[in-house]
């Protein structure tokens, strides 16, 4: 899409954040240095996006302003974090217009994109100026995009861009200053109802505002990313996010780290572990797309926390009936702690090497009768990463949490990586965070033996589940 259209609240402002330690970022390699690249999306194993960086040999179309017109290009993924030089993503979708962001459907055979719009709902020209863009829908069949059609949304009064559809392909985002909405740009949702749109809705606060909220990601854990310059004092742009609980969008949260500066920053996307992805900034001046990632290992799957249960009963069989004597079973549990009769129930206070004795007592002289049975006990915690931490905490209180109890036999750990809020990191055996909304919320922990060699890396993971109150 037209920068100067839809891309209108973005100014250039000095200053640079500090990335936080847990990622590293860098500028894509397509990314140049007088034209602008932004608004990444994942298709495939590759990334679409929008660029001005003209590919016309001979003719280059330009605005009246002569600003370049935005095309969708890609680059394809070459592995270790490399990629291919930008190219023109389809011709069957360039024209003379501005077209982009896009998104894509599930299977990657739909493509929602943006464009100019004009009086027939279908293609405005570009060339003379016009303000107005929309959404339009395309289907891949025989080699090309086809089937161009126009979203329900499209109006002539108002800009409608920024497409995202949901992993089911059942929920379209997008962003319009249409009536009804908070001001500026908004973000409105739709779904789809017997393969036709329903009726759009704005997300209303604590999201939208009387500024500008663009660039909506739906992350595959219900999180929703987005861009806005209503939620501070300043003219710029930052990322954002919220998550949706009980029915309800929380308020919105800046993430720490490397994707906010005092430039504009927008068009965050992630994969599902949210340990590498991309977003755009003009810190540099034009926009560039830049990737994010963690240089640390990567877990997954991790399984739920067990509690160490160090409570047992104990019993032998083929006792005698004591009943009728003075005598008594009575049970050295090796800890300190005896326990008379043909059962004991006791709970150790950690793992260790008992040694258990069931001794039978002269209950008048209180004296061992005999010993009928002692075997060796050992006592050990579950094998896995251990988290400590307050099953619950309060909101803005800071929560310590250790990994110092991890217990894996063939894993001495070395490293410790924590992970909380999906994109709060950590290393260390120790972690400090504050909790700022209340809710459920996971907490990961995982460790490595500190091996350079891949091939000589262990890890192990564990994760367990933090209340925070009011």
């Amino acid at each position: 899409m037209k920068k100067n259209l839809i891309i209108f609240i973005f100014i250039v402002l000095s200053g640079i954040t500090t990335a936080q330690e847990y990622f590293q970022v860098r500028r894509t390699s397509f990314s140049t240095s007088n034209f602008n690249e932004f608004s990444p999306v994942f298709y495939k194993n590759d990334l679409v996006f929008c660029t001005d960086l003209s590919t016309q040999v001979f003719v280059t179309y330009t605005t009246p302003d002569n600003e370049n017109l935005i095309d969708i290009h890609v680059s394809k993924n070459k592995g270790d974090l490399k990629w291919s030089n930008s190219r023109l993503f389809a011709r069957s979708l360039n024209t003379n217009f501005n077209e982009g962001p896009v998104t894509f459907s599930p299977d990657g055979n739909t493509i929602y994109f943006t464009r100019s719009i004009d009086a027939d709902n279908a293609f405005g020209n570009s060339l003379r100026g016009d303000t107005t863009y929309g959404i339009f829908s395309a289907e891949w069949a025989d080699g090309s995009w086809t089937n161009i059609q126009p979203f329900k949304y499209n109006r002539l009064t108002s800009n409608t861009g920024f497409p995202f559809l949901t992993d089911d392909g059942e929920t379209l985002f997008f962003c319009s200053n249409m009536p009804g909405g908070e001001g500026g740009l908004d973000i409105w949702k739709v779904e789809r109802r017997n393969r036709t749109w329903g009726r759009a809705e704005n997300l209303g606060p604590p999201i939208n505002t009387p500024g500008n909220e663009v660039s909506p990601f739906l992350h595959e854990s219900g999180r929703l990313y987005f861009a806005s310059n209503g939620h501070h004092d300043r003219s710029d742009v930052d990322i954002y996010y919220v998550d949706h609980i009980n029915g309800e969008w929380t308020e919105p949260v800046l993430p720490e780290g490397a994707f906010n500066s005092y430039a504009d920053d927008f068009g965050f996307i992630a994969n599902s572990e949210i340990d590498t992805g991309f977003y755009t900034t003009n810190r540099r001046g034009t926009d560039d797309i830049y990737q994010f990632y963690s240089p640390y290992p990567s877990f997954t799957d991790c399984p739920e926390q067990q509690e160490n249960d160090y409570c047992f009963v104990f019993f032998e069989q083929g006792t005698m009936d004591l009943d009728t004597t003075s005598l008594q079973y009575e049970w050295d549990l090796g800890d300190g702690t005896k326990i008379r009769g043909a059962e004991a129930e006791h709970c150790f206070e950690g793992p260790g090497n008992y040694e258990i004795k069931l001794n039978v007592i002269d209950t008048l002289t209180g004296e061992v009768s005999f010993n009928q049975a002692t075997y060796q006990f050992p006592l050990e915690p579950i094998e896995q990463a251990f988290i400590t931490a307050p099953d619950s905490v309060k909101v803005n209180e800071p929560v310590t949490m250790n990994g110092e109890n991890t217990y894996l036999k063939n894993l001495t750990p070395q490293n410790y990586y924590w992970e909380m809020e999906l994109v709060e990191r950590y290393e260390g055996i120790e972690a400090e965070h504050t909790f700022t909304r209340p809710g459920e919320y996971i907490i990961e922990l995982g460790v490595t033996n500190g091996a350079e060699d891949i091939e000589e890396l262990q890890k192990h993971c564990v994760k367990r589940k933090i209340v925070v109150l009011e």
